[in-house]
């Protein structure tokens, strides 16, 4: 990792990350404008170590500098034996898939619920579907995601679930097929093959744990717990219903839990320990309530009691505890939209279109050109409304995107200009084509979708066709891209029986096929092979695809770099087992003798 950022980054680059990663913002506040590189490498390094933050560390490497990482492969490790000259560590790569290790976002300031994390960490086993149950924004998720954290607080699943942990919520994608398909990508992102029995073949032999949130909205739960076998199983529901057993239903905060969890978010604008408790009463002590209260109070440096007296004008006083807590959360919102700008409430208006899911600036910028977005979703951010990770933006809990949908108007021409955007967008990424633009528009696919039902249930038409060509567009990727995935498979048998074994018999028979054909464009094509079968992490065709370059590489006479690819073959075959090891090997020794 310090090779790699020492390489591929200037001291400039390093702090722009320090500055615009809020989990690093520590770090930047800690450089001097004299600091040099390898100082700032040690403070990252040092607080990715600390904070166990190494993920979006590399993920920012990997993006800003794909080839880089790619000679570094900073999460790969195998013994100095192993690797070849030449390579930063030594040697040829140790690949092995890491199990999935989805841990969904721990919540801010979590507080209280001792005795419901205590039976909730001893509920959950291999074999057991443990089932968390109560109304919208009680904590269902927060308290699960506690739970989660504290099994595996470190990059490593936890030992009661070593095959690791997955996670996948229902909100915006509630069809069973989608979820199975997760599940099976989740450990094998290579398979064809998401049916039921294919996903139960796949878990029976797993001890995983799989969190299931927002199960009311799932089209069949039962059909998705029926494939999880002895895996353990953790579902979030507003359904009673929807429990297997006897469900763990979760209750509002008591009084004082509340008050110390509008402290930690209100800050010194919590000035009065009555009123504080008044608030907490009055919000039905629902922690979303809670949280959004105490981001107002810091967003706009309004007081305790201030609010209190807007709070009891309001109908809730009237209202008995259960309905005090279904009805708060829109009061609330509404209170923090009258403060913030026009602009941004035309911004979270517009987030009602898409789909719940991140999205990214751009995105709100083409909606809303004349809107400094920017600022706007800031603003939205400080008042809690919305979350920021990185580059990308989502409502912070289904409340608030159900109130964005449901209670906030927006002109039919917004819908008109995101049909422009994705249109363009999809055909874009089509020119650019490779598996790289497939997984762009995947991850883009729900907000397209979502966005043409509304334009659907509206009748602009205009805006549907647009909506229509996109999907279409896509579709035609996801076809070409799985077109590519059965050709590198035939390519692989191919290469196995002409390029890969025969072409080591002799020099000659390598040179004559070297000749026979395009020579380049066949090493192109084998280097897009590898790089395909690197990110989908298919091993074996990885192999092959290692020592096809080989090949072509000695009779280009580099044949170091022949030896590289060949050692590094030889590193996932052992480690896959490969009944090739050993001829492998010999075609290492063949090499040194050319």
């Amino acid at each position: 990792i310090r090779a790699l950022l020492t390489e591929g980054f200037t001291p400039e680059q390093l702090r722009r990350f320090c500055y615009d990663t809020p989990e690093f913002r520590p770090v930047y506040d800690q450089l001097a404008q004299v600091t040099g590189k390898a100082a700032i490498i040690d403070h990252l390094i040092e607080h990715a170590e600390r904070c166990v933050l190494f993920a979006p560390l590399l993920d920012w490497a990997k993006e800003e500098n794909p080839a880089q990482y790619e000679r570094y492969r900073p999460y790969e490790s195998a013994t100095a034996a192993d690797q070849p000259a030449g390579h930063p560590s030594g040697g040829a790569q140790s690949r092995h898939r890491p199990s999935p290790l989805q841990r969904p976002r721990r919540a801010e300031h979590f507080t209280g619920r001792e005795q419901e994390l205590a039976q909730l960490l001893a509920d959950l086993q291999p074999g057991q579907v443990v089932t968390l149950t109560g109304p919208g924004g009680i904590g269902k998720s927060a308290l699960a995601a506690e739970a989660i954290w504290t099994l595996a607080p470190d990059n490593a699943p936890p030992d009661r679930f070593p095959d690791g942990i997955v996670f996948y919520s229902f909100y915006g994608q509630p069809d069973t097929a989608l979820a199975l398909e997760h599940l099976v990508r989740s450990f094998d992102d290579t398979a064809r093959d998401s049916s039921p029995p294919a996903a139960y073949r796949l878990l029976s032999g797993k001890q995983a744990l799989i969190i299931l949130d927002g199960a009311e909205a799932a089209a069949d739960l039962r059909a998705v717990l029926d494939v999880t076998a002895s895996c353990g199983v953790l579902v979030t529901s507003r359904k009673r219903s929807d429990a297997v057993a006897a469900p763990q239903p979760i209750n509002p905060l008591p009084e004082d839990e509340a008050v110390t969890l509008l402290r930690k978010w209100g800050g010194t604008q919590v000035d009065d320990e009555t009123a504080a408790q008044d608030i907490c009463r009055l919000v039905g002590g629902l922690p979303l309530a809670v949280r959004l209260v105490g981001r107002y109070l810091t967003a706009n440096g309004e007081i305790a009691t201030e609010y209190l007296t807007w709070l009891q004008e309001t109908p809730l006083q009237a209202l008995d505890q259960g309905q005090r807590r279904d009805d708060s959360v829109p009061y609330l919102i509404e209170r923090s939209l009258a403060e913030v700008s026009v602009a941004a409430n035309e911004v979270l208006a517009m987030t009602g279109l898409l789909a719940l899911a991140p999205f990214s600036r751009a995105v709100v910028q083409a909606a809303l050109p004349e809107v400094n977005t920017r600022r706007a979703l800031g603003e939205l951010v400080s008042y809690g409304l919305l979350l920021r990770n990185k580059k990308y933006y989502e409502a912070s809990h289904i409340l608030i995107y159900a109130y964005a949908r449901e209670r906030l108007q927006v002109p039919d021409n917004i819908l008109n200009r995101l049909g422009d955007y994705y249109k363009t967008f999809v055909e874009e990424q089509i020119q650019l084509s490779g598996l790289r633009s497939y997984h762009i528009l995947k991850s883009e696919y729900m907000h397209i979708d979502a966005i043409r039902k509304q334009s659907s249930e509206r009748g602009i038409l205009n805006a549907l066709q647009k909506f229509r060509d996109a999907l279409g567009n896509y579709v035609k990727l996801v076809k070409c891209y799985k077109g590519e995935l059965e050709k590198l498979d035939s390519s692989h048998e191919a290469a196995a029986k002409l390029l890969y074994r025969n072409i080591s018999k002799s020099k000659d028979s390598a040179l004559n096929f070297w000749h026979s054909t395009d020579g380049m464009k066949t090493l192109e094509y084998l280097q897009d092979v590898l790089t395909i079968s690197r990110e989908i992490g298919d091993q074996r065709s990885e192999a092959i695809s290692l020592i096809n370059l080989a090949n072509v590489y000695t009779e280009l006479g580099q044949v170091e770099k022949a030896g590289e690819y060949l050692a590094q073959s030889a590193a996932i075959a052992k480690e896959i087992k490969s009944p090739d090891v050993e001829w492998v090997r010999e075609l290492l020794s063949e090499l040194e003798s050319w």
